[in-house]
């Protein structure tokens, strides 16, 4: 039979272990925000704003469509999106949807309005409830690589009722991660410039050649629109160039008069 001191002893150890369970946790944000937690690390003094927002779609269906169970797979499919509530068949408003592969019987398997944060191995955890029991349990997982898109997987419904999901996302990592997330969506300033330079270029020379080719009845080179200026545009850049370099050289007689 177990002594005292072993007795003693058994206590401080699953005191222990309780207090070390607690030493990460995520809680929900005041103000509503469904997909965003505040976490902390006791043991390490590590605090950070979790947000996955960005990964939800407000309308046009789930972020993460119908996928069967890779761990316990059956005949059924699973849809999740995050942040915001979407409607498919018989599933009106909801995080989580679980339908047949026929597509004929579905069920509500999270509310968007009851997540509960939560931390599991690392793993940032949304648990949501339904008025008939089932719960969807969508694990967070850091990946560093998934900067631009999240990757979807559905374990299945590993015990009765629960169905479990995990998200591979960048925005998921206690460590800031360059670039996650971002130009996701959209295009940048850079890359507009880009695109209608490109596009007046075209104009130009494709509409030049015509014109001069239909209208002014011009022949062979001559239907490239300002010829002579093209032409003479290389030995203009050498000018330039030369110019500037005797300048920086100091070169007084690089070829153009000083403006007195």
């Amino acid at each position: 039979m177990m002594n005292v001191f072993q007795f003693v002893c058994a206590l401080i150890l699953l005191h222990n272990v309780k207090r070390g369970e607690g030493q990460q946790e995520c809680k929900a944000l005041v103000g509503g925000n469904k997909c965003s937690c505040s976490y902390s690390d006791t043991t390490t003094g590590t605090s950070k704003v979790f947000d996955f927002t960005v990964l939800g779609k407000q309308s046009g269906g789930p972020a993460f469509p119908y996928q069967g169970a890779v761990q316990k797979p059956d005949d059924y499919v699973y849809a999740y999106n995050p942040c915001y509530p979407f409607t498919d068949g018989m599933c009106t408003n909801v995080a989580a949807c679980q339908k047949n592969k026929g597509g004929t019987i579905f069920y509500d398997i999270g509310d968007p309005n009851t997540p509960a944060f939560s931390v599991e191995n690392g793993d940032i955890v949304i648990t949501y409830t339904t008025s008939d029991a089932r719960t969807s349990k969508v694990y967070f997982h850091c990946d560093a690589s998934a900067k631009k898109k999240a990757t979807y997987i559905v374990q299945g419904e590993l015990s009765t009722g629960t169905y479990t999901f995990t998200i591979n996302t960048c925005l998921a990592c206690v460590n800031d991660v360059a670039g996650c997330m971002t130009g996701s969506s959209g295009l940048t300033a850079g890359g507009v410039i880009c695109i209608v330079f490109t596009v007046l270029v075209v104009v130009y020379f494709v509409g030049g050649i015509l014109f001069m080719k239909y209208v002014r009845g011009a022949q062979g080179k001559e239907v490239i629109p300002n010829y002579d200026f093209w032409s003479d545009f290389p030995a203009l850049v050498k000018d330039g160039v030369m110019h500037l370099v005797g300048l920086c050289r100091g070169d007084s007689t690089s070829g153009y008069e000083s403006i007195k």
